[in-house]
């Protein structure tokens, strides 16, 4: 299957940028800078230039699951999430593995997957 724990997503994509030459191994700023509401937001900046190929977008927002959907975007409805607690069963999701929920998660997708 395509499912890869949080661990290997990172590490694929730490080794991806290390061969392409963009991991330098600075970490970057501290917490407190980072953490600021506003970082990385420049409001001086000018926009970059329109697409005319791309569609216009729109400005209401959909409302409801299904106009979501229509609108592109991907949410859980109560259906989803209903079909996904018949599949986990009496599978315990809370429980601590010991390594930040990555075993449970691994384990709930190959449940769910099966």
């Amino acid at each position: 299957q395509h499912d890869k724990t949080p661990i290997a997503i990172y590490e694929l994509s730490r080794t991806a940028a290390i061969t392409r030459g963009y991991w330098t191994g600075d970490p970057g700023d501290d917490l407190n800078v980072a953490s600021d509401l506003l970082y990385g937001f420049d409001g001086d900046a000018p926009l970059p230039p329109a697409n005319p190929e791309e569609p216009v977008q729109r400005t209401e927002q959909p409302t409801g699951t299904e106009a979501e959907r229509a609108g592109g975007i991907l949410v859980n409805g109560d259906e989803d999430l209903t079909a996904a607690a018949e599949l986990l069963g009496d599978f315990d999701c809370d429980r601590d593995d010991g390594n930040w929920g990555i075993e449970v998660y691994c384990e709930a997708v190959i449940r769910m997957t099966s």
